[in-house]
């Protein structure tokens, strides 16, 4: 089974993390987590995506002469830029992609594939901190762009649905400009009967997320 690329790039910062933690001299001077008033920080991160797609499953399970895995699953890349605009809260943007795909076991069709592109408005703030460890809790509201479902090749419908999402973030701060990150969000999206489809394509449902993050600039009053 081919792992795609975000999932590899995530558990790649997970094993960089580990690694220069085990590295990192304990004498070296303390590295505080800190998220100072006017910085700014840049960040890449890759998922795991679960996606709900009940609609699109129903009508795969209909379709006479194969045998469609259930769609469920998928990964997700994302960057993002923000700004704190007070100490401990920030304001940014983010986008990226998410895809998934269900394979015919019964090799009598091409494999469906679905993918839209998130781009969303996010805030959020440090609930807890402790030196070089933060917990910040992070809110987005946006659109998903291009969500579409497309085989062998052929897009055969997409279009755009509202995107919310919720969930909570842990930093662990390697050096006073460089962190890694894990994240678990919640995601509401939907794109309402795209095309002639005739049903939803439902990409709700939530992402596990690994990344690092680059810190610039800022002042702490």
């Amino acid at each position: 089974m081919r792992v795609p690329g975000p999932i590899l790039f995530g558990v790649a910062c997970l094993v960089g993390a580990a690694a220069l933690g085990v590295a990192r001299p304990g004498s070296a001077a303390a590295v505080d987590a800190e998220l100072p008033r006017g910085s700014w920080s840049a960040g890449a991160l890759g998922a795991y995506a679960i996606l709900d797609m009940s609609d699109l499953n129903a009508a795969l399970q209909a379709s006479s002469g194969s045998d469609f895995e259930e769609l469920g699953h998928g990964w997700e890349g994302a960057l993002d830029v923000r700004y704190a605009f007070r100490k401990e809260f920030f304001v940014g943007l983010e986008g990226g992609y998410v895809h998934g795909e269900a394979e015919d076991r019964a090799l009598a069709r091409d494999p469906v594939e679905v993918g839209g592109v998130p781009l969303q408005v996010i805030a959020g703030g440090t609930v807890g901190r402790s030196g070089d460890l933060a917990v910040r809790i992070v809110a987005g509201i946006g659109v998903l762009l291009g969500g579409g479902v497309a085989t062998g090749g052929e897009t055969l419908a997409s279009g755009t649905g509202l995107l919310t999402s919720l969930g909570g973030e842990a930093e662990l701060r390697l050096a006073r400009g460089f962190a890694v990150t894990a994240q678990a969000l919640a995601r509401q999206a939907k794109v309402s009967e795209p095309g002639d489809l005739g049903y939803d394509l439902d990409f709700s449902g939530g992402s596990l997320r690994l990344g690092v993050r680059g810190y610039w600039g800022g002042t702490t009053p």
